[in-house]
């Protein structure tokens, strides 16, 4: 139809391009279009998804939890039931069937979290997630055999199930940081990283990581972290000695590739350089149990880290209304829960509000 045509051109043209501002994507820029066009139930979960955005161009982001009732959401309802439909009606020996389930999955995925019904994201999320398991498929780039598509899917699920860690839905599943083994390849190099899209990629395990190590250890009270204290340096010493062998290898990329780099690529490494600061300072921190009288002496690095996010904001004025990928708000988020100077978590907090946005699950 006439409507259909027009959601899907405004995914193509503003969706799309949203998804790519912050780091390239073959899925994004190529893959998605392509089975887009032969493949209806892809089809029909794009233009649900674009529906669904123009509404929160026009309205903002709804509150998590908030129903909206209007034309756009009645018709990205209409378009998700077409593509869930044509979906079930496919037969199980298809050879494209799982590629096509996994990009709806996602695309549902991405619907919902816009909507901000977070536990019908997560459910979609989930049912890729139980896909990617099942097949064994532990991690983007690891397996050579591979299809392009399936490397793709798998880094885009890779991405939302990290950030899944904090949202109470069990997750993440595939637990990348324990794969780190599969991903030496990125890491032999003694003595920098070759491509910004080499140190994304490498720093991921990591980011899951320190997430999964935060999430658990943040609500333990002190007697909680005496009690398990034996169990939890190991683990932190652990994740300590892995962002330091990371810094080794980005500070040399980030201080002499950087001038070389196309501007796009510079946001990039400085969004990188950003969150390997927060996430180092986190896991530094994580065992103290609110201790003030230590935790005062992380105050600067804090107030560094703040910094360094409005001078990213100051320098890139280009700002996404909705990304996949994690920009600045787990590093806004670690500073406004992790710091104990209340005047510092304020200001992250008002940096927050200064740009509505969605990263994947994170919304400011």
């Amino acid at each position: 139809t006439s409507d259909e045509r027009r959601c899907f051109s405004h995914f193509q043209h503003f969706t799309i391009p949203g998804l790519l501002e912050l780091f390239d994507s073959e899925l994004w820029k190529q893959l998605v279009l392509q089975i887009s066009y032969s493949e209806p139930a892809v089809y029909h979960a794009a233009v649900a998804l674009s529906a669904v955005h123009q509404d929160v161009e026009v309205s903002g982001m709804p509150l998590p939890g908030q129903t909206r009732q209007n034309i756009w959401q009645k018709f990205a309802l209409e378009q998700s039931a077409r593509s869930f439909g044509i979906l079930s009606r496919r037969h199980a020996s298809d050879p494209h069937l799982r590629e096509v389930m996994l990009l709806c999955c996602l695309l549902y995925s991405l619907l919902e979290l816009l909507q901000g019904q977070y536990e019908r994201a997560c459910h979609h999320l989930q049912g890729g997630l139980r896909i990617l398991r099942e097949l064994k498929v532990q991690k983007p780039l690891a397996d050579e055999t591979e299809s392009p598509v399936e490397k793709c899917l798998v880094a885009a699920f890779v991405q939302l199930d990290i950030q899944s860690t904090y949202y109470g839905v069990d997750g993440p599943v595939l637990c990348v940081d324990n794969e780190l083994g599969k991903y030496q390849w990125q890491l032999k190099n003694t003595e920098s990283f070759a491509s910004l899209i080499e140190a994304r990629q490498a720093i991921e395990p990591l980011v899951s990581g320190v997430f999964r190590f935060t999430s658990q250890s943040w609500p333990l009270s002190p007697a909680d972290v005496a009690r398990d204290y034996n169990a939890l340096l190991p683990r932190q010493y652990q994740l300590l000695s892995q962002l330091t062998h990371y810094a080794e290898l980005f500070t040399p990329f980030y201080t002499h590739a950087y001038p070389t780099l196309t501007r796009k690529e510079q946001r990039g490494s400085d969004i990188i350089y950003i969150l390997h600061r927060t996430l180092t300072l986190s896991v530094k921190t994580c065992l103290l149990a609110k201790n003030p009288a230590v935790l005062d002496i992380y105050t600067p690095e804090y107030q560094e880290a703040l910094y360094l996010v409005e001078a990213l904001l100051h320098k890139y004025p280009e700002r996404p209304a909705f990304t996949l990928d994690v920009g600045i708000l787990p590093s806004l988020y670690l500073i406004s829960f992790g710091c104990y100077d209340i005047r510092v978590r304020l200001r992250a907090i008002e940096v927050l509000q200064q740009w509505p946005h969605r990263e994947g699950l994170f919304e400011s």
